[in-house]
């Protein structure tokens, strides 16, 4: 993240719960296999969650090497310049 210009330090991540999505103006997943399992856990709770990357599964770069998480991270600051303008109202 720090090569992209962010800073993770104050970031903590949490289980998805009820309160969270009723709170939630959007929820974004990463792959079907996460929208199939908000739904069955959480059906009709909060906002219709959708995928990152619009109609296909972003790739988990577990495991691999240094420049695999490197373009992952580019797929996802790609993704999140396309919402943007949604979520900020331009």
């Amino acid at each position: 993240a720090e090569e992209f210009g962010a800073s993770l330090c104050g970031h903590a991540s949490r289980p998805v719960n009820p309160q969270l999505l009723w709170a939630a103006d959007d929820v974004i997943a990463m792959t079907q296999s996460h929208l199939d399992a908000l739904a069955a856990r959480y059906p009709g709770i909060g906002p219709a969650p959708r995928l990152l990357c619009g109609d296909h599964d972003l790739d988990d770069p577990i495991g691999a090497g240094t420049e695999v998480y490197r373009e992952c991270a580019r797929a996802i600051l790609q993704h999140l310049e396309r919402l943007l303008p949604e979520w900020v109202g331009s």
